[in-house]
């Protein structure tokens, strides 16, 4: 079986969401697949907060509280873009680490059959219309149950933001979900028989390319913050409150978006503990043996004899393979993870920091100053 022809997991691709996608001709299975969804997401949701906001100007002589808060307009103009741009980010990175199992041969020609498997298994998952009907439900519960949070009484301005954020939370879920399978699709790789090498630079036994969709994670906790953000900033604009009040929330949410993205990954953990310990006792058993044989002959050498004995730097070398042995840590947690999440959760937060330091106000007398 050609590399090629080898399925990999995707993501983004399958459901019937995709699938009505395709049919409207929004989907393409072209590069400008997620400019074209986003576009048509924010039209939809956000024709309604226009119409209902500038009616709203000319009937009453003034706009809507709705329409002067900071939420509506992230939810739509920048929370749904970054989740559709995320998941075809998460999905490429996954299609990546997918055709690395195979070059690298972390998976076998053998097993390749098996992991089709799995993959075809996940996938029925991924696709399946009833799962992502009941999220649409839940969706359109929650409405309901958990209703927009804003200043405006009027009914017809709080109609007018049901389309966003219906939107906003059935995209959401839905990766949640996709996510969830990303999980699945690991913990059942983790169970095939891999070809891992205690050996590799990465010191994670050549597994680091599969944190990757991780990594890419981060964009979505960047989509949420945004949400967050432009919540807790109408707070402090119409309630007085100061981000003083806000660390906690800010911590937990980073502490969230962190388990999130890093979960998945766990399922590799007992398979790095029991590799480290099989180089371990191989290396350790190898060196003690060249060790006492480097002993045997080289110490009862001339110090002329001894001088530029290939065997000591032999030894030089074998300790330095053993040290990368030693060196194989537990977690599949490479730094770039850490940073594009919690960068990711705390970008957002920036403009609160600038605002509740006075930094627009200063800028503007600056600016005053200058002209």
């Amino acid at each position: 079986m050609d590399v090629a022809d080898v399925p990999t997991y995707e993501i983004g691709s399958g459901g019937p969401l995709r699938r009505m996608e395709r049919a409207l001709h929004v989907a393409r299975d072209d590069p400008r697949d997620p400019t074209r969804r986003a576009l048509i997401a924010v039209a939809i949701a956000y024709l309604p907060i226009l119409a209902v906001g500038i009616g709203w100007r000319i009937v009453a002589g003034r706009w809507s509280d709705t329409f002067v808060e900071l939420l509506p307009h992230m939810r739509v103009l920048v929370t749904l873009p970054l989740l559709i741009l995320a998941e075809s980010f998460i999905s490429l990175m996954a299609s990546e680490a997918g055709r690395y199992l195979v070059e690298a041969e972390l998976i076998a020609p053998e097993r390749r059959e098996a992991h089709g498997a799995v993959v075809a298994r996940t996938s029925r998952l991924r696709d399946s219309a009833g799962v992502e009907g009941g999220l649409a439900a839940v969706a359109l519960v929650s409405i309901v149950v958990l209703p927009a949070l804003t200043r405006s009484a009027e009914p017809v301005v709080r109609w007018s933001l049901l389309p966003s954020i219906f939107l906003y939370r059935f995209l959401l879920l839905r990766l949640i979900w996709r996510w969830c399978l990303w999980a699945v699709y690991l913990r059942r790789l983790s169970r095939l028989p891999l070809s891992l090498h205690h050996l590799h630079p990465d010191r994670v036994a050549g597994l680091e390319p599969l944190s990757g969709p991780s990594a890419a994670f981060g964009t979505v906790v960047m989509a949420v913050g945004c949400s967050l953000a432009a919540g807790w900033g109408d707070r402090m604009r119409f309630e007085g409150i100061s981000l003083a009040v806000l660390p906690r929330e800010i911590g937990v949410y980073v502490a969230l978006a962190l388990l999130a993205a890093t979960a998945p990954l766990a399922s590799f953990s007992g398979l790095l503990l029991a590799e480290r310990r099989r180089g371990l006792r191989v290396y350790g058993a190898f060196a003690n043996r060249y060790a006492g044989a480097f002993e045997h002959e080289c110490m009862q050498q001339s110090g002329h004899e001894s001088l530029g004995a290939s065997s000591i730097q032999a030894l030089n070398d074998l300790g330095g393979s053993f040290e990368r042995v030693e060196a194989i840590r537990m977690l599949l947690l490479p730094r770039a993870v850490l940073v594009a999440v919690v960068a990711g959760a705390l970008v957002p937060m920036l403009p609160l920091a600038l605002a509740d330091a006075g930094f627009a106000e200063a800028l503007l007398r600056v600016g005053e100053a200058i002209f």
